[in-house]
């Protein structure tokens, strides 16, 4: 942390419980989360989250009431924890962050795409997303997006369906994988 500059970290993050087996070795006398409960003991961590990409596995880490946020990925073609993660997050007041708005950007690239924006837009219209994380893999384009998300970031209900509509398409035509 010194290297850092910093004098702790606001949230570590328990990666990539995606598997039961994952989930109890974390979870275990020993394991690593009572290595960062006990970082936050000692004031060196303000937040323990969980992450994951399998949705069952992320939620069964959220029900146990041991997380202060949960990173997941949710967008208007992959909706999955609307029905698994979110509902076990509002249970136990636990913050959402959400990643792959876009697919890592396969969203942008069907037939007559809605403008970026609209896809961060959706995940943070739903009401148990609390951020949603954007790889900076192209800074105009994260330019765009930030602007046009300081000037609005909800959506009508024309547009949640439209984006809906799209994703399903997206997904079922195979594009997202």
């Amino acid at each position: 942390m010194k290297m850092l500059g910093t004098d702790y970290i606001d949230v570590y993050q328990l990666h990539h419980l995606n598997t039961q087996l994952d989930r109890e070795q974390a979870l275990a006398k020993g394991g690593a989360l009572e290595a960062a409960q006990k970082a936050r003991e000692e004031g060196l961590v303000r937040f323990i989250g969980v992450t994951g990409h399998d949705w069952l596995e992320v939620q069964k880490s959220v029900a146990t009431g041991l997380f202060d946020t949960v990173l997941c990925w949710y967008n208007c073609a992959m909706r999955e924890p609307e029905t698994t993660i979110f509902p076990e997050a509002h249970i136990h007041n636990v913050g959402v962050v959400i990643m792959n708005a876009s697919r890592n950007d396969k969203l942008f690239k069907g037939a007559s795409p809605p403008s970026p924006e609209q896809f961060y837009r959706y995940v943070l219209s739903h009401r148990d997303v609390d951020i949603t994380i954007m790889g900076l893999r192209n800074i105009d384009l994260f330019c765009q997006v930030a602007s046009a998300l300081s000037e609005r970031h909800e959506l009508t209900s024309q547009e949640k369906a439209e984006l809906e509509a799209y994703g399903s398409e997206m997904r079922a035509s195979g594009k997202l994988d």
